[in-house]
């Protein structure tokens, strides 16, 4: 169920940034967009910070399954964005990588607010793409065509070291690759960052992982996670 925020949701000081941690894939036969689902807002309530933490979607679809935005920094602005993104169905329409760069520019420049957005926006149409938009302080607003991957949120993140392993390859092995850098994540930042969702597209259609699916896969990375350490530290019989 979509999300209904203001722009000043979770905007929070300098030094307490709300954070999450995303990656987008370019697939040999689709894409796949993971992020957590951690949500922390902080608002005003009688003159006192309030700050609450729940579980709940980062990634929004637009009604024919065909666009995926993954929103992060300010979400309350990033929301925003995403929903104009999504509600400019000529975007789909349009074949110039470049002149579809600058629309989502203009759009999420005018949905910012005073917020600090960036959002991960994928296509099926005309062709499988991926687009990064970010308007930060001091660099201002920028969006990019992607070729291959990119991840958003937690950038200092030191998860995004499994972004050595990306190949173009099947989005059924991709999804485990996403799986285990969100995961990761999240055992490095646990106070910002937790849970998994995924979406994959795959003959022009993206779909929702099911709970008991990216419950699977989250399970499967941290035992992952162990097995890595145990083969480091020579915790096997073959170790040195």
């Amino acid at each position: 169920m979509p999300i209904s925020l203001p722009h000043t949701a979770s905007i929070l000081e300098d030094e307490e940034k709300s954070t999450t941690i995303q990656i987008g894939f370019v697939g040999t036969d689709g894409l796949v967009l993971a992020s957590d689902t951690k949500w922390t807002l902080r608002q005003k309530l009688e003159g006192a910070d309030v700050r609450a933490q729940f579980s709940g979607s980062k990634i929004r679809l637009n009604p024919a399954k065909t666009v995926a935005i993954a929103c992060a920094g300010h979400m309350g602005s990033a929301w925003h964005v995403a929903e104009a993104i999504l509600s400019d169905s000529d975007l789909e329409k349009e074949n110039d990588l470049d002149v579809r760069s600058r629309r989502i520019k203009v759009l999420g420049i005018a949905n910012s607010g005073n917020g600090q957005p960036q959002c991960i926006v994928m296509f099926s149409r005309p062709a499988p793409c991926i687009f990064l938009f970010e308007n930060i302080a001091d660099h201002g607003a920028d969006c990019v065509y992607v070729p291959l991957y990119t991840p958003s949120g937690d950038a200092l993140n030191t998860a995004l070291f499994w972004l050595h392993y990306y190949e173009l390859m099947p989005i059924k092995q991709l999804k485990r690759l996403a799986a285990h850098l969100i995961v990761a994540a999240g055992e490095l930042n646990s106070g910002y960052i937790s849970g998994l969702e995924m979406v994959c597209c795959s003959n022009g259609v993206f779909e929702r992982c099911s709970d008991n699916e990216n419950h699977a896969y989250e399970t499967q990375a941290r035992q992952w996670d162990k097995q890595i350490g145990s083969l480091i530290l020579g915790y096997g019989k073959d170790a040195l």
